[in-house]
């Protein structure tokens, strides 16, 4: 199938890019004494055996650790937002990837607008969490820093928490305070979407055919990113319509514990009807015939009357489903553009 040339600067109407930096400390560190230590046990050299020692209790560090994997995992639709409660179906498709198909390093990724709020206020709770945690963590760490001391007394080094020999307890409280700022980070950065004719200026120094070259490969990079999110959109739509499709097909309303169906469920089709919309930038045929069925299939019906009437629970997991079928369809015979 041919496919179309994308109008390279759709895209930074619909979407902004965001980047989340994160950063977290363990609990363990690789020590040269017990790395010897090993090796001398099993009669080997330290070529072969690796020892490492705990500087901090694990239990000491779990929340912060906890907050920047849960805020690390948000964009990629793995966890929900403190704040909406939400989890961003299929997440946010990535600017750049690698070889193996997976995010690129670093990278941006791409946020419609109908998630822009959303999205900024899960962040910044992210951030206001791990703000508390590292101010209860750095409360903590001096008396952590006794309790390794006093049970791993042979691999306890003053220098794990930059302190010298003779460290006094306000040496501590500032050790506290530097291991918590600079061990656990959440960045989070917005920018535009690249637009391709103010990329590339001519006071660059570079040359007309070198200036073409860039330009190209960001043209490039764009349309790549746009034929992601129709790929990354389409997945989406398959996994929230088959997941309503099970949950009417299992709800049993002489059984409702066995298998709950919550105004979640359908409060996800809809959330999901706006994204579609507000990412359809070229209105790519499947993308608004999936949107305008999924709105024609819901109606307006609520968890709370499907829950009440069996019959249309049927028919409402019928136009569901043929939703994803057709979405699936779609995909295999490249009607949309192939990631």
């Amino acid at each position: 199938m041919s496919k179309n040339k994308i109008a390279v600067p759709s895209l930074k109407d619909r979407a902004l890019l965001v980047r989340l930096a994160t950063k977290k400390i363990n609990s363990t560190k690789k020590d040269a004494v017990a790395t010897t230590g090993l090796a001398d046990l099993y009669s080997t050299s330290e070529e072969h055996v690796s020892a490492t020692k705990r500087v901090l209790p694990s239990e000491t560090i779990a929340q912060a650790r906890q907050i920047v994997g849960r805020a690390g995992n948000y964009l990629k639709g793995k966890t929900a937002g403190p704040v909406s409660g939400k989890r961003i179906v299929g997440g946010l498709a990535p600017w750049s990837i690698n070889g193996d198909g997976g995010a690129s390093q670093g990278t941006f990724y791409i946020c419609p607008n109908a998630l822009n709020e959303q999205v900024t206020r899960d962040l910044g709770a992210f951030e206001s969490q791990l703000v508390e945690a590292k101010e209860k963590l750095a409360k903590a760490i001096p008396n952590a820093i006794e309790k390794i001391k006093q049970e791993n007394a042979e691999l306890f080094d003053p220098a794990d928490y930059g302190l010298s020999p003779h460290y006094t307890a306000e040496d501590k409280i500032e050790a506290g305070k530097q291991i918590a700022e600079e061990g656990f980070k959440l960045a989070v950065e917005w920018t535009f979407v690249p637009d391709n004719e103010n990329d590339v200026r001519s006071n660059t120094g570079l040359s007309s055919t070198q200036i073409k070259a860039v330009e190209d490969s960001q043209r490039q990079q764009i349309e790549n990113a746009q034929q992601r999110i129709k790929v990354n959109t389409a997945d989406a739509i398959i996994e929230t319509a088959r997941h309503l499709v099970d949950a009417l097909k299992a709800y049993d309303p002489k059984d409702k514990s066995s298998a709950p169906f919550r105004d979640s469920t359908v409060q996800k089709i809809r959330d999901l009807v706006g994204v579609i919309r507000s990412i359809n930038w070229d209105n790519d045929a499947v993308l608004a015939d999936a949107a305008n069925d999924l709105t024609a299939a819901i109606g307006n019906h609520n968890a709370g009357d499907l829950r009440d009437d069996a019959d249309q629970r049927k028919k409402v997991a019928k136009k569901v489903a043929k939703v994803a079928k057709d979405v699936e369809t779609a995909k295999k015979m490249d009607k949309l553009f192939a990631a």
